[in-house]
């Protein structure tokens, strides 16, 4: 499988949107990336379950739409080939709010 996607940014925060983005796994196991599973969390909520935003995506980009403004999320991205899906690139927290910034830069790759 391949390893975990890298740089994974968020752009264009808004108060119930955001442009996540990230690169390609270094690691492609072996065989062509064929997807990815982009997951989002409730980080106020402990025991809350990782929720599948979109699990058909070819492009290295997702716009999450209805998120609710202040609460705080987490993301995570995982690539996948022939062989399965690899483990997760997970972001740190981010809040919903409306930011000034163009690209902000918050990764953990575990």
């Amino acid at each position: 499988t391949p390893g975990p996607p890298i740089n994974f940014v968020f752009e264009d925060i808004r108060k119930t949107s955001v442009l996540c983005k990230w690169e390609p796994p270094l690691d492609d196991g072996g065989s062509e990336i064929i997807n990815y599973t982009l997951e989002k969390k409730d980080k106020t909520k402990p025991d809350s379950e990782w929720i599948v935003v979109t699990s058909t995506l070819r492009h290295c980009k997702y716009s999450v739409t209805k998120l609710i403004e202040g609460k705080e999320y987490l993301f995570r991205v995982r690539a996948e080939n022939r062989f399965g899906p690899g483990p997760p690139c997970v972001s740190k927290p981010l809040v919903a709010t409306l930011k000034l910034l163009s690209a902000v830069k918050i990764t953990v790759c575990l």
